[in-house]
């Protein structure tokens, strides 16, 4: 009868493996050997080999009636000189009709600390079954504003997710 025996030494000990992840609020054990790392509404989250990224994302909602304007986010710049360029997605349903209208959104926009500018016009992709209904992104003081529009006697509630990088 023969026996295998591997003799273990400090120097070849298997790697170390977390048991325990812990957060600024709470901790996570993994379950069959898998952590899910989520976001949620302000909190966006993305894996590729061993690097997690957890990017800041915002959202906004508003309604916009008879032609009025539905502020849906208001993002302030702060106080250092910066350039930002925002992504974002917009929904937006009638409330009677049920007609819709959808937006992506890119734009770019800096600072010099005390006031916000547009670097170009934003561009906008968008789908709409609701004529009139318009989507913009603006400065306004420090600040920029993610802008939906309804047209005539419509009233449309909108949602709006997005995200930025800035240097």
């Amino acid at each position: 009868m023969s026996q295998f025996f591997t003799n273990i030494s400090g120097s070849n000990l298997p790697p170390s493996i977390p048991t325990t992840f812990t957060e600024d609020s709470g901790s996570a054990v993994p379950v069959a050997n898998n952590l899910n790392v989520l976001g949620d509404t302000t909190i966006a989250t993305s894996g590729s080999g061993d690097t997690v990224t957890v990017s800041f994302r915002f959202s906004g909602t508003g309604t916009s009636t008879n032609g009025s304007d539905a502020d849906l986010i208001t993002f302030a710049l702060g106080a250092t000189p910066t350039v930002y360029r925002f992504h974002f997605e917009v929904a937006g349903r009638e409330t009677t009709t049920g007609d819709g209208v959808g937006y992506t959104l890119f734009s770019s926009f800096k600072t010099d600390g005390a006031t916000a500018s547009s670097i170009q016009t934003p561009f906008i992709d968008a789908d709409e079954d609701i004529a009139g209904a318009s989507l913009t992104m603006v400065a306004s003081g420090n600040s920029v504003i993610l802008r939906a529009l309804s047209s005539g006697t419509t009233t449309i509630t909108y949602k709006a997710v997005g995200y930025y990088t800035s240097i």
